[in-house]
């Protein structure tokens, strides 16, 4: 008796270790800087007083007097620094609500810092804002003063421009774009593709915003972008990407600056910070609303970047980040990133499965497992995340119908979100370790974990040919759950041993399973939530078996 009340203290102490650790640990990847000074080398204050005027009013195409202020602003400033402005004024014809062609006048604006070398790193922002959708229908009530769309991109670009405009020691040139109407499509990056050479510039870095707090996240590369991440991950310890958002990314409808750029087959970067994107294309979006320590981020990590770059020669060849591989990668603590190829990550699916089909040979062998209740658990799992689905998309069809907000599986904001999509994601896990509990006293844990690795397994080989990059999701749970279930048996009556094998995966797999989910949730809006609950719940169902004692125990 006294055994098992000392086992079952052990498992509650070491499982809100684990809960605790996996928090600390997950969230730890998301934190960002602190602002510095105006006195520092690169300072958010200084960030937030430019923000002060570029976002003192609305600056839409329905508002160019306001745009032109800024436009001159961006200019004084940089002409202050020492660099000469070359202004591009154009004229496109666009449809307006009524289907009839009005001429849109732009401007964009572009600045140089010569080094050595011709071959450039370009920096790129929009200083136009939201104003109305891209019908160009003037009675909206939409009128964004964009302060972090984009003006974070825009302070940003004027900050960097003041630590480098007078650098002697430049290796690479950085140049300094500008641009106008990318809230109409883009109309002014598209304009400077056809117009312009940009054929010396092999790295493009496009600064944007779809919310307006928490960490900036690389959201968007070129495709086989191996050496792209490479570059990422070796140039600023601020580092913070996911290869599955930037997957997904490239395959939903959202364009940016960025977008024509990549068509042509430039290499280039997209940043954005993601966090309350219920100030994203709205009034909120306004200099009272900005977040400094998203500013401190942004401008660290986009000057490390740039100083990585100008200062060494290996850069100034134009087609160095020219790859035949795509990246899988991931964030971690202190600013690490995980990066494998998209080769290897075949190599390691391969791997997984041969050692998955040894273990489920063995077990049966061994008669602790049957494949009939191995493969009747997998199916439950796959019955769980379809209900988790459906709990998220009622939910989702609610909202939708109380906010009278169009439902959309992408894109559906509403305000005060996250207070419904975190408690929804919160409920699908601890649903699903419900679930698992009242399911033990029909499979053991060998059934459990193996049935639960064993989909691993299978969504890890399938992402393989459909999307090499998000294998990481699949991948990492598995091969953790299967080296600590390993080390679980050896010791199965060690209470010490056998929880300890339970709490380090744990720990470890709020790494990125926290980050993650964040990542997902913010990304996809409400809209998504179904997609969500399911991925969150796929994300921990290894985890759970791990837990459960041996029948001898």
């Amino acid at each position: 008796m006294n055994s098992k009340v000392n086992s079952k203290l052990i498992k509650s102490i070491f499982l809100m270790v684990s809960i605790a650790l996996s928090i600390l640990l997950g969230w730890s990847v998301m934190i960002t800087p602190a602002p510095l000074g105006r006195e520092a080398e690169f300072s958010a204050y200084r960030m937030a007083d430019h923000i002060r005027v570029i976002a003192e009013e609305e600056r839409s195409v329905f508002h160019p007097e306001r745009r032109m202020y800024v436009r001159d602003y961006i200019i004084g400033v940089m002409e202050g620094y020492g660099l000469t402005a070359e202004i591009d004024d154009f004229v496109v014809m666009w449809p307006d609500y009524a289907g009839r062609e009005i001429a849109l006048e732009g401007s964009n604006v572009f600045f140089r810092i010569p080094g050595r070398s011709n071959t450039a790193i370009m920096l790129m922002a929009h200083y136009d804002s939201r104003g109305v959708d891209w019908t160009l229908h003037p009675d909206t009530d939409v009128r964004s003063p964009g302060a972090s769309d984009a003006g974070y991109g825009i302070a940003t670009m004027l900050e960097i421009a003041r630590n480098f405009a007078t650098r002697d020691d430049l290796e690479n040139s950085i140049y300094f774009f500008f641009t106008d109407l990318e809230e109409i499509w883009m109309l002014g990056a598209v304009h400077a593709v056809e117009t312009m050479d940009f054929s010396n510039v092999n790295m493009i870095l496009n600064l944007e915003a779809r919310g307006i707090r928490g960490p900036v996240y690389m959201f968007e590369t070129n495709d086989r972008d191996f050496n792209v991440v490479r570059f990422f991950r070796d140039s600023t310890r601020h580092r913070f990407s996911y290869s599955l958002a930037t997957a997904i990314f490239r395959i939903m409808q959202n364009d940016t600056d960025l977008s024509p750029f990549l068509e042509q087959g430039f290499a280039g970067m997209n940043f954005a910070p993601l966090d309350s994107i219920m100030y994203y294309h709205s009034e909120l979006d306004s200099y009272e609303n900005i977040s400094l320590t998203t500013l401190q981020h942004y401008i660290e990590m986009i000057a490390e970047i740039v100083e990585f770059y100008a200062t060494n020669s290996r850069f100034s060849d134009v087609n160095y980040f020219v790859s035949d591989h795509s990246g899988v990668y991931f964030s971690m603590p202190f600013g690490y990133l995980i990066l494998y190829t998209g080769q290897t990550a075949v190599i390691l699916a391969v791997i997984m499965l041969i050692l998955m089909l040894a273990l489920v040979f063995y077990s049966i062998y061994m008669g602790n497992a049957c494949i009939w209740k191995i493969l009747s658990w997998l199916l439950y799992i796959i019955i769980a995340m379809v209900v988790a689905a459906a709990i998220g998309l009622v939910i989702s069809n609610v909202v939708s119908f109380v906010t009278d907000v169009p439902f959309n599986l992408m894109y559906m904001r509403v305000y005060s979100e996250m207070y419904i999509k975190y408690p929804s994601v919160i409920f699908a896990i601890i649903g699903f370790g419900l679930f698992h509990c009242a399911m033990r006293k029909r499979y053991n844990r060998h059934e459990m974990a193996i049935g639960a690795m064993l989909l691993l397994t299978v969504v890890n080989i399938l992402l393989v040919f459909v999307m090499v990059e998000a294998t990481f999701i699949a991948f990492v749970p598995l091969a953790l759950t299967f080296i600590f279930f390993i080390l679980s048996e050896i010791r199965a009556k060690n209470a010490i041993w056998f929880y300890t094998t339970a709490t380090l995966p744990m720990a470890f797999m709020g790494i990125f399973i926290l980050p993650t989910l964040r990542a997902f949730t913010l990304a996809l809006t409400i809209g998504g939530l179904a997609i969500v609950m399911a991925m969150a719940v796929f994300m921990v169902i290894s985890i759970f078996p791990l837990w459960c004692e041996h029948e001898s125990q």
